[in-house]
């Protein structure tokens, strides 16, 4: 009978290492992954912070494109983006979310959208 048990803990034990330690590794690797995950969404989310806020800096102390691009008062009056004078102009003139070809190269811009 004493055989029988120590047989029974050594198989018992031989499982334990054998599922275990891979569970258990996998686990605290999982545990690494999920903070190395919000690491990098935290550092994501303060670039995104940082940009936005050098846009709206910029933003806040730039001219008005009309300004910068001296369009006359006809064109001024049918632009959309002076129809919206509280959003920037390049925002005004995406399509599908895209930036046009002409904003591109527009002094208005600024510098890290271009």
């Amino acid at each position: 009978m004493d055989d029988t048990i120590v047989e029974f803990i050594a198989v018992l034990f031989g499982f334990l290492i054998r599922l275990g330690i891979p569970i258990g590794l996998t686990f605290l690797f999982s545990l690494y992954l999920k903070w190395l995950d919000r690491r990098w969404e935290a550092e994501a989310q303060a670039r995104e912070a940082a940009q936005t806020m050098q846009v709206e800096t910029w933003f806040a102390e730039s001219k008005p494109c009309w300004e910068i691009r001296n369009c006359p008062s006809k064109t001024r009056n049918v632009c959309p983006a002076y129809a919206q004078q509280q959003k920037p102009c390049w925002e005004t003139f995406r399509i599908n979310g895209k930036l046009q070809p002409a904003c591109y190269t527009c002094k208005a811009l600024p510098p890290i959208l271009a």
